[in-house]
C-alpha cells in the first residue's frame, strides 16, 4: 500500500485556496465611481421612468378624457 504524502495534500489546498482567493478578487469590485452614486443615479432614473409613463397615462393618447 502506498501512503499519502502530505505535502501533495497541502500543495492541493494551496491550489484551491489560491483559486478561491482570485475569484474573490474579481469579485471585490471597488472601482472608481462608488456604489452610492451609482445607486443614486440608478434611482433618480427609475422615478424618472415610472413617472414618463404617469403623465403618459393622464395626457395623450391613453388619458380617456
Amino acid at each position: 500500500m502506498t501512503q499519502s504524502n502530505p505535502n501533495e495534500q497541502s500543495v492541493e489546498l494551496n491550489r484551491t485556496s489560491l483559486y478561491w482567493g482570485k475569484v474573490g478578487q474579481m469579485a471585490d469590485t471597488t472601482g472608481r465611481i462608488p456604489l452610492w452614486i451609482i445607486g443614486t443615479v440608478t434611482g433618480i432614473v427609475v422615478i424618472g421612468l415610472i413617472g414618463i409613463f404617469f403623465y403618459g397615462s393622464y395626457s395623450g393618447l391613453g388619458s380617456s378624457l
